[in-house]
């Protein structure tokens, strides 16, 4: 992770000195397996299969796979449901394919069939096998021959297997089994071939019923290669990182794809400077990529300066959003790379996700309907490339206080990315940091700063899920206090004790992240990438794919940070009003600016089947709500609050103190502390939402009331119920701007339909 001015300074040095590296083509680096997603197209559905491939063993591997749609257990126990097709070199070294028939209860076995020639090692060979469901036969070619055939009357299509992906180079539902060599021209076919010879030539993959064909000449970004028939289909993706992994196939057939069972070899390194940077466009090469872009898909993004820099050098900014929807319903999503400057995969990462974005991927289309997807991928263009500062000898990254952008004249930078958070209030603010060096590992984070304690973001949930996106491609994670096993603190908090502990040298260090977070609430999220575009692009489809959904804890689809929450209370909080994303976002701005000035209380404890929460509106609201209230530990008695209630206009407080009395909250309330307020920022002109969990998961309202007076289900103004996540359901309660009182206070009985036992009793 790079980011301490000692290690730019290490890193500068370093590729003053660079060299370029042996080059793939002396087939010193590789990969292990390779994996294609799931489709109904890979399961032959039509009953007609034939996969196709010259291969080039290197050794002899007993049961290794070439390809593998076929997993057999979950956890040790037998899982039906994943089995479908396999090719494989066997014990004795001949081919092996088995097919598992369709039933609809997939208890059917497999179908096999074993070659009766032997594979050789270290010799191109050309195999096929087929099914032909109608006729029952599974058949093998060897260099274009027929070469063994079985029949079984069960045959017709293949085994549909949904959760059970394509592997190349291992067996399908577990990591074992590999093979050991060299694979060309692989071409899956929806119909039963007839080979009377082997291809003299590749294919073009304008063959009639091809499925996917995979000539691996050339290597995307991230390991991928392309489908031929379509690129945007059936992509093959390497599992064991995403170095080259590309070595001479036969004459006349380009480049093959090398797989090292496994173990994916190590890069081979020139042996007296080892590092070399990573590849990487110009900031002169990004603009025209971005127009580029906006020429070919002028419905999908933006491609514009934010402004100009240090020594008047351009950044960049792409928005990339279907631009035929509306926004007002739309998530706005900030991805920037502040340390681009030196970091250069940070920049390199945000663009390889931009590319992705703009496909016509389903997911891609989805997130462009729903999100606002805004891309600075070179902050500091007169650092890129170079240590990372600016002209002024600063490192826009780091230089930010809590109130923006520090230094304004020597960070013409930070000013402009500061205007464009203040401008989008964005619901999620990613800063994309990395690497500048090919080969040089580095931990991979999400959610979690080395530099700076305050940059653990409050969305863990969302960490997780972004991790285990990119840890499922191979690229490993690391989370935080998981990672280290020890509590992460600032300095000279537990002294005596630092062992124990991992301690941050610079645990408040404030950078763009952390001011969106402390101006409008947004998720702060910072992610580290080593140079592997493949795991940067993975972790953020999953956190855009995210704010397309409905989260847990919410009603309406998008990011979760619309509620606020309150020292009195674990089950009750404020939340963001409104029918769309515009007026959410406005409204979360809002409650999260003013929150100093509420002053919330609720019924002590919380009883079961009932909650009565309220919020005095204003420090004044708070005088008269509070006004000789004796007060303890911030119990307050209920007596004398309810007094001061009933001078309050709107509020029925007989059905408030009945509802106390029923429920048995009669004596005590809880309340938040006395606070000083340095402002008074006036009235919430955005509405206002209360929201509460209810401890389970299938409630039944009784009754809902604000200020004492029943209220009805509305979005706008009354009470929405949603399931939440396990064991619990939330219910919201929605207050236009226009029935904002000096108090509010929501009061809800329910009946939790279910029995559960309180304590223990022996039996």
């Amino acid at each position: 992770m790079l980011g301490v001015k000692t290690i730019l300074l290490f890193t500068a040095l370093l590729v003053s000195a660079i060299v370029p590296t042996v080059s793939a083509a002396d087939g010193a680096v590789s990969c292990g397996r390779a994996r294609i997603k799931h489709a109904d197209e890979l399961c032959f559905p039509g009953a007609g299969m034939t996969v196709e491939a010259w291969i080039f063993p290197e050794e002899n591997r007993a049961w290794g796979r070439i390809v593998s749609k076929y997993g057999h257990t979950i956890n040790n126990k037998p899982a039906n449901h994943l089995r479908g097709w396999e090719i494989a070199i066997n014990d004795n070294g001949r081919l092996f394919f088995r097919v598992t028939p369709y039933s609809e209860n997939m208890g059917l076995p497999a179908a096999s069939v074993v070659s009766k020639a032997v594979i050789p090692v270290a010799q191109w060979t050309h195999i096929a096998c087929v099914l032909n469901g109608p006729a029952g036969k599974l058949q093998i070619y060897v260099n274009g021959k027929l070469d063994a055939e079985s029949s079984d009357r069960a045959l017709g299509r293949v085994q549909a297997n949904a959760l059970q992906d394509l592997y190349l180079g291992s067996y399908g539902g577990e990591d074992k089994l590999y093979f050991k060599g060299l694979v060309d021209e692989l071409r899956l076919t929806a119909d039963a071939l007839v080979f009377t010879g082997v291809p003299a030539a590749p294919y073009t993959g304008k063959e009639a019923r091809t499925v996917a064909l995979y000539h691996f000449d050339s290597q995307e970004p991230g390991g991928k290669h392309l489908n031929s028939v379509d690129r945007d289909k059936h992509q093959l993706l390497l599992i064991d990182g995403a170095q080259p992994s590309l070595a001479d196939s036969r004459p006349g057939f380009d480049k093959a794809l090398r797989l090292t069972a496994g173990a994916p070899a190590g890069v081979a390194f020139n042996s007296k400077y080892p590092f070399r940077p990573i590849s990487y466009p110009s900031v002169e090469e990004i603009g025209r990529i971005g127009q580029k872009w906006q020429a070919s898909h002028p419905d999908r993004i933006k491609a514009e300066l934010l402004g100009k820099g240090s020594s008047d050098l351009p950044l960049h900014m792409l928005t990339i959003t279907d631009f035929k929807v509306p926004d007002d319903n739309k998530e706005v999503v900030l991805m920037l790379a502040m340390h681009s400057g030196a970091e250069i995969s940070g920049a390199t990462s945000l663009l390889a996700f931009a590319e992705w974005l703009l496909g016509d991927d389903p997911l891609a289309a989805k997130i462009r309907s729903r999100q606002i997807c805004m891309i600075i991928p070179v902050p500091n263009p007169y650092g890129y490339g170079k240590t990372g500062n600016n002209k002024f000898g600063r490192d826009i990254a780091w230089c930010w206080t809590t109130a923006g952008a520090s230094l304004p004249e020597e960070n013409p930078e930070g000013v402009l990315i500061q205007k464009l958070i203040d401008r989008l209030k964005p619901e999620v603010i990613v800063d994309s940091h990395g690497t500048m060096l090919q080969g040089a590992y580095m931990g991979e984070f999400v959610g979690t700063s080395g530099y700076s304690l305050v940059l653990n973001t409050f969305q863990g949930s969302i960490v997780r899920e972004m991790a285990e996106a990119a840890g499922v491609l191979g690229f490993p994670q690391h989370l935080g206090s998981e990672t280290h096993e020890k509590i992460m603190l600032p300095p000279e908090t537990m002294q005596g004790y630092e062992d124990r502990f991992y301690v941050y040298p610079t645990a408040s260090a404030v950078n763009a992240c952390t001011y969106a977070y402390i101006k409008y609430h947004s998720i702060p999220l910072t992610i580290e990438s080593g140079g592997w575009s493949g795991s940067a692009v993975a972790r953020l489809k999953r956190l855009m794919e995210i704010g397309c959904d409905r989260f847990s804890t919410e009603l309406c689809d998008g990011y979760p940070n619309r509620r606020i929450s309150v020292n009195s209370s674990w089950m009750q909080w404020l939340a963001a009003y409104g029918q769309t994303a515009a007026v959410r976002r406005e409204s979360r701005v809002e409650l999260w600016n003013k929150q100093s000035m509420f002053r919330t209380f609720r019924s002590y404890p919380d009883m079961d089947g009932a909650f009565c929460f309220g919020i005095a509106m204003s420090p004044d609201a708070a005088k008269k709500v509070f006004l000789g209230c004796r007060q303890g530990d911030n119990q307050i008695y209920v007596s004398q609050l309810l007094s001061n209630l009933s001078r309050m206009p709107g509020v029925d407080v007989e059905a408030i103190r009945k509802h106390l009395e029923e429920t048995g909250s009669i004596n005590r309330v809880f309340a938040d502390p006395d606070r000083e307020v340095l402002n008074n920022p006036g009235p919430i002109a955005h509405g206002l939402a209360i929201r509460s969990m209810l401890p389970y998961n299938t409630p039944r309202i009784l009754e809902v009331r604000l200020n004492g007076k029943l209220i009805s289900p509305s979005e706008r103004d009354g009470y929405q119920v949603w399931k939440g996540g396990l064991g619990g359901t939330y219910i919201q309660v929605n207050i236009p701007p226009e029935k904002m009182d000096e108090v509010i206070v929501v009061t809800c009985k329910y009946d939790g339909q279910e029995k559960r036992e309180w304590g223990f009793a022996a039996k």
